[in-house]
């Protein structure tokens, strides 16, 4: 597999200067080459992080499944759609220190919010997977009104400039439609991070260019999104388009849009 390289993010003007950003980690699920925004970290690290998971389950570990009967979730603390198709619509997971797991990212996006608790000083955070056609569908008013009382939750709960917020997952390989909806998805997330938060999210890695999937595993305390990518394509550099901050989101649809017309040329 060739080795995955993102560019190093800007300032990030709403952190504190002794605050990190979350910083994706990723690789196949066959090799785990991994890469930290250019910077190459031990393959094992990731490795690690998802055979823990799946040899034993911690108590401290979350697994965000949008598989599961809404009711079920809404008990253990967890905000969720109905059902469409046989499976959910989207899941938030609750406010907390726990890590988060998550898996089988299609189309889907993920979104992870983290702060320092004000009581506690230790890193919280939220992590939510959302079908996008549901989302931009019938259950968009209840989504964003979950989706707006977790971060005003983390808002409340954090150390003022030490909120971040980060965006992943969706597809832009296959077709007109699930290109659109990955725009209007970001769309969506960006205006409601940015009327809570007072700032515009980064997309730490853009959408997939390829069929498949992603799993993630976020380390709450390291504040690492781990991405393992499961693909019947070849995974290359091309696979996923860089992060950017999704302000610029219509400059970057431009800028994929005519490479793919160039290609057809």
């Amino acid at each position: 597999m060739e080795e995955v390289n993102f560019n190093k993010p800007n300032k990030h003007e709403h952190l504190r200067s002794d605050i990190k950003p979350i910083i994706a980690c990723m690789g196949s699920r066959i090799g785990h080459s991994v890469s930290e925004y250019g910077k190459y970290i031990n393959p094992q690290e990731v490795v690690q992080a998802f055979d823990i998971y799946r040899t034993k389950p911690l108590e401290n570990v979350e697994e965000i499944d949008y598989a599961v009967d809404p009711e079920i979730l809404k008990k253990e603390g967890f905000k969720s759609g109905g059902w469409g198709g046989g499976m959910g619509t989207y899941v938030i997971s609750p406010v907390d220190s726990k890590d988060k797991f998550s898996k089988d990212y299609y189309d889907c996006t993920v979104l992870i919010a983290t702060g320092l608790n004000k009581k506690t000083g230790e890193n919280i955070s939220f992590v939510s997977h959302q079908k996008l056609s549901s989302i931009l569908g019938k259950e968009k008013k209840i989504f964003v009104n979950d989706l707006e009382e977790s971060l005003d939750e983390i808002k409340n709960k954090s150390i003022e400039k030490t909120i971040d917020v980060g965006i992943l997952g969706g597809n832009y390989a296959e077709n007109d439609y699930y290109k659109e909806n990955y725009i209007k998805s970001i769309e969506l997330l960006k205006q409601r991070v940015f009327k809570k938060l007072g700032f515009y999210p980064e997309v730490i890695i853009g959408p997939k260019t390829i069929r498949g999937s992603e799993t993630i595993f976020y380390k709450n305390e390291s504040k690492k999104v781990f991405v393992s990518i499961s693909s019947p394509d070849d995974i290359t550099s091309s696979s996923f388009t860089p992060g950017f901050n999704s302000k610029d989101l219509r400059k970057k649809k431009e800028g994929w849009n005519s490479t793919k017309n160039e290609q057809r040329t």
